[in-house]
């Protein structure tokens, strides 16, 4: 685990050490196969320590050798359930009321339960709706952790009752600490779509050619620095789009050598801010 996620993980243990954790938590962070696995980990880790028998609100970490978080650690834990959202057995909305009707009884071992929803942004509109009942008014000792790469995709409504915690990657920090000079500002007017901010912005990765790839990930990094800090949800939610836009614009841009001036410029001026795929062929 990196140093940024330990370091998210230690300021969620000490929510919890003052009895401020919320029974809802939604995990936004980068999409990368490796950085996947971490924070699913760090969710795995939290929910060691929600189940622990020798945790303590002094103490809220996991002990990782009492019988309880072996059992979370094994994923043998009978009140720790892990649900892969982009199983569309596992994410029905059959699947997601039954689910919710077994945590209104009693948990196995009665310390609570602890749910995980990975890829939580895949669930269907109607599976979102089953469980926004619950986590409006949550069951005693009973945690949910969702885990998301793409927070647009995710009902404003879920959204807003979970607790947020952004993770990083080490990447997303190399690329901060070695932002060209004139881009954070350039950037930062496209967001506002300032249309001459964004035909600087396209022009100067444009005309970056040798050094094109290292600068798009500098401001996809900064894009994502943006959205965590974004005041507002839907501050939060209109970057998360325009980053997952980037993204898909990166793509076309380095894997079908479409033009980076117009697959960018769409990014940030098409008024759905919906990239079509035809435009980058």
């Amino acid at each position: 685990m990196n140093e940024n996620l330990k370091n998210t993980l230690s300021a969620i243990l000490e929510t919890k050490a003052s009895a401020k954790l919320p029974h809802s938590l939604l995990f936004v962070g980068p999409g990368a196969v490796g950085e996947v696995e971490e924070k699913r980990e760090a969710a795995k880790l939290l929910a060691c320590s929600l189940l622990c028998s020798a945790a303590t609100l002094d103490k809220p970490e996991a002990c990782a050798v009492c019988t309880e978080c072996l059992l979370v650690l094994n994923g043998n834990h009978p009140d720790f359930i892990n649900v892969d959202c982009t199983d569309k057995d596992q994410a029905s909305v059959k699947s997601i009321r039954e689910l919710l009707a077994r945590l209104s009884y009693r948990s196995f071992h009665g310390r609570g339960r602890v749910v995980i929803l990975r890829s939580a942004h895949d669930l269907s509109a109607a599976a979102h709706n089953a469980l926004l009942k619950t986590l409006e008014e949550p069951l005693p000792n009973t945690y949910f952790i969702l885990l998301t790469e793409n927070l647009s995709k995710l009902p404003i409504t879920v959204v807003s009752r979970c607790q947020r915690w952004f993770f990083s990657s080490a990447e997303v920090q190399e690329n901060l600490a070695t932002l060209p000079e004139g881009i954070e500002m350039l950037l930062d007017g496209a967001i506002s779509r300032d249309e001459q901010a964004v035909i600087e912005l396209c022009t100067k990765i444009h005309k970056s050619k040798e050094d094109q790839p290292e600068l798009l990930a500098c401001v996809r990094s900064l894009l994502r620095k943006r959205m965590i800090e974004a005041v507002s949800l839907e501050e939060q939610q209109y970057i998360s789009k325009l980053l997952q836009d980037f993204i898909s614009a990166e793509y076309f841009i380095s894997e079908r050598n479409s033009n980076s001036h117009y697959a960018l410029s769409a990014v940030f001026l098409s008024s759905e801010r919906e990239l079509a795929t035809e435009l980058f062929v």
